[in-house]
């Protein structure tokens, strides 16, 4: 929302440029790692939880990590547009029929959870994004 703030880029300047690259591959990092502890942690209780605790870390950090993506000023800062709101309402659910109507959850070999299950599996799923949102925001505690 806030791109029309920053000037051009150099037209020989990369996606990768000023650091994207390494944030890029810390998230991927993250991600994964988050989602193999949510795996870890339904694999305790079954196959099934396992799967739906991956699938469910997955898809909600993405969508969370998007969210946060919108504004280089925060995860609070700047406007939605509406058609982000529509999108981000769509995929949200489009997450939860997956998850929770019998035919998709056995199409995805999903199951349901338990109540603690879907709050380790939020609270994994926003990790990455809080991850990154601290990391924006101590160099200008730094300052």
């Amino acid at each position: 929302i806030d791109v029309m703030r920053h000037p051009p880029h150099k037209s020989a300047q990369t996606f990768f440029a000023n650091g994207e690259g390494k944030r890029i591959a810390f998230g991927g990092l993250l991600f994964g790692a988050v989602t193999l502890i949510g795996y870890a942690i339904g694999n305790a209780v079954s196959y099934r939880n396992a799967c739906t605790m991956a699938f469910l870390i997955l898809s909600l950090s993405q969508l969370f990590f998007a969210l946060q993506k919108r504004s280089s000023e925060g995860l609070f800062k700047g406007g939605m547009t509406k058609t982000m709101a529509w999108s981000m309402a769509v995929s949200f659910a489009l997450v939860f029929v997956v998850a929770f109507l019998p035919f998709f959850q056995n199409l995805f070999d999903l199951t349901l959870l338990s109540w603690s299950g879907y709050v380790i599996a939020l609270l994994l799923a926003f990790l990455p994004t809080a991850v990154c949102e601290i990391s924006r925001i101590i160099p200008k505690i730094r300052k």
